[in-house]
């Protein structure tokens, strides 16, 4: 019978950890809108937004419509909750806009420090998509993790 010393696997188990193959993957998501805003925006548009974390690493795809005008920018915010504004901590990229740039997607990677992994755990962190109309944020979404 063949047998790998302690210390082979050992260096096995660490390569695949190195390689993400025993990382935890956490999913979250935030659902926006203009009554999320602080303060409130009236407005018809919405986004929906699907967050992963593995290991430190943070991936977001989401998407915005029927903004009420351009998209101009589009980031995560915190630490803060629901009720409150914070500063701009990691910008996202806006993409395959639709409709005058009033629709499209929202994406980035990013990795987070464990201040921001805390945040992100505690819902301390929003989604947001700025317009033309709205500088200060037209939608608005806390990020929320999903049961699994």
């Amino acid at each position: 019978m063949n047998r790998l010393p302690l210390s082979a696997l050992a260096g096995l188990a660490l390569t695949l950890t190195a390689c993400g193959q025993f990382e935890n993957t956490t999913a979250y998501s935030a659902n926006l809108s203009g009554a999320n805003e602080r303060p409130a925006v009236t407005t018809p548009a919405t986004g929906q937004t699907s967050l992963t974390l593995q290991g430190r690493t943070l991936t977001v795809v989401g998407t915005f419509q029927d903004l009420s005008s351009a998209a101009t920018m589009a980031h995560i915010h915190g630490p803060a909750d629901e009720n409150t504004n914070a500063p701009v901590l990691l910008p996202l990229t806006i993409d395959q806009v639709t409709n005058g740039a009033r629709s499209g997607r929202i994406s980035g990677i990013f990795t987070l420090t464990d201040q921001q992994v805390e945040w992100l755990n505690n819902r301390q962190l929003y989604v947001n998509v700025h317009s033309e109309t709205h500088p200060n944020g037209e939608i608005r979404g806390q990020v929320n993790r999903l049961l699994q």
